[in-house]
C-alpha cells in the first residue's frame, strides 16, 4: 500500500514537472526579449507581456481564419515584430536618455494595448484546437505532444539565441554595446540599430510565446501582464 501511494507521488510530481516546463518555456521567451532589451537600453519593457498576448490573439486570429498552425506561428512573429519595431521607433528612441521614461511608457502601453484588443475582439477568452493531439502515457504519467512541441521549440530558440550572442559578430557588437554604448559607438557600431534590431528580436520572441501559450490555453487580453509578472 505504502508503495502504492509513493508511485502515485512521483507519478504527479513528475507530471507537475512536465506540465511546468511547458509553462516555463513561455515565460522564457519573455525573459529573453526583457534581458536584452534591459541590458541594452536600461529600460524595463513591462508591455512586453502584452507583446505575447497580441502575438497569441494574432495566431488565435489565423486559425480561426482556416490557416494551418505553422503559418499562423510564422504571421505571430512578424507582426509583434513589426510592432516591436514600430514602438521603438516612434515611442521608446525618444527615452533613450531616461530609460525612466522608457518603463513609463511601457506601463501606458500595457493599458492602451489592452483595451485595444478588448475594443476589437472582447474581453472573452481565446483558444484554439490543439495543434497535436496525440498523448503518450508512461507509468502513471500522461505526456502531452503539444507541451513537447513546446519545450523543443523553447530548447531550440534559447539555443540558437545562445550561439548567435557569444559566437557571432552581430553578438559580440551586441555584448560590447550592452558594456559600454558610447565607446562602441565610437568603435564604428552603429548601437541605435542594434537597439531596434533588438526590440524587433525580442518583439518576435513574445510573439513565438503567444503563439505557443494559446496552443496550451485559453488566452484573455489580460494574460500578458500575467506573464509577465
Amino acid at each position: 500500500m505504502q508503495d502504492r501511494q509513493v508511485s502515485i507521488a512521483v507519478d504527479i510530481f513528475i507530471q507537475q514537472i512536465l506540465n511546468g516546463l511547458s509553462i516555463a518555456s513561455v515565460i522564457t521567451l519573455i525573459a529573453i526579449g526583457v534581458t536584452l532589451i534591459f541590458g541594452l537600453t536600461g529600460i524595463i519593457n513591462f508591455a512586453h507581456g502584452e507583446f505575447l498576448m497580441i502575438g497569441g490573439i494574432v495566431t488565435w486570429l489565423a486559425v480561426s481564419a482556416g490557416l494551418g498552425f505553422p503559418i499562423a506561428v510564422v504571421l505571430a512573429i512578424l507582426a509583434v515584430g513589426l510592432m516591436g519595431y514600430v514602438l521603438e521607433r516612434g515611442l521608446f528612441r525618444f527615452t533613450l536618455e531616461r530609460p525612466t521614461n522608457g518603463f513609463i511608457v511601457s506601463l501606458g502601453l500595457i493599458v492602451v494595448l489592452q483595451h485595444v484588443v478588448v475594443l476589437c475582439w472582447n474581453p472573452n477568452q481565446k483558444s484554439i484546437p490543439r495543434p497535436l493531439t496525440t498523448v503518450w502515457e508512461v507509468g502513471g504519467v500522461r505526456i502531452a505532444s503539444v507541451r513537447v512541441m513546446v519545450i523543443l521549440i523553447t530548447i531550440a530558440v534559447v539555443a540558437l539565441s545562445f550561439r548567435m550572442i557569444t559566437a557571432s559578430r552581430y553578438g559580440r557588437a551586441l555584448r560590447a554595446s550592452v558594456e559600454d554604448r558610447d565607446t562602441a559607438a565610437l568603435m564604428g557600431i552603429p548601437v541605435r540599430r542594434y537597439i531596434t534590431g533588438v526590440f524587433v528580436l525580442g518583439s518576435a520572441l513574445a510573439g513565438l510565446g503567444g503563439a505557443l501559450l494559446i496552443a496550451l490555453f485559453p488566452i484573455t487580453p489580460f494574460t500578458g501582464g500575467t506573464m509577465v509578472m
